[in-house]
């Protein structure tokens, strides 16, 4: 009895099922790109909207200091960790390490007031 040949590709990689193998891996290579891209624009964002948090957040303790809320010791343990954390950012390095003196100094900035913010 004669050996059946089975319908074969003289070469594999002209075959149709080759060719859309090959296509999906580009194709999810280059979503796996473009994901990770807008990540990174989303975290670089993020970092920027923190540093202006922490610039609003001492204009805040500045104005408490200035009304007597908050002493000046208390207001100058914030400046310092507040200043701490934006060189840190500036710098890309990230250190979640306070201080030991600053550990007793828990101080919650105030919520602003809808009528207090239209007065100003």
């Amino acid at each position: 009895m004669p050996a059946m040949s089975v319908p074969f590709a003289a070469n594999v990689f002209e075959s149709v099922e080759f060719m859309i193998s090959v296509g999906l891996l580009i194709a999810t290579l280059l979503g796996g790109a473009v994901v990770i891209w807008f990540t990174d624009l989303w975290r670089k964002k993020r970092n920027k909207s923190e540093a202006s948090d922490d610039a609003e957040t001492l204009s805040l303790y500045r104005d408490m200091n200035r009304r007597g809320e908050i002493s000046d010791a208390e207001y100058k343990a914030i400046r310092i960790r507040i200043a701490a954390r934006m060189k840190e950012a500036a710098a890309g390095v990230v250190n979640n390490a306070v201080p030991d003196d600053f550990d007793d100094l828990k101080v919650v900035p105030p919520a602003v007031d809808s009528a207090e913010s239209k007065n100003d």
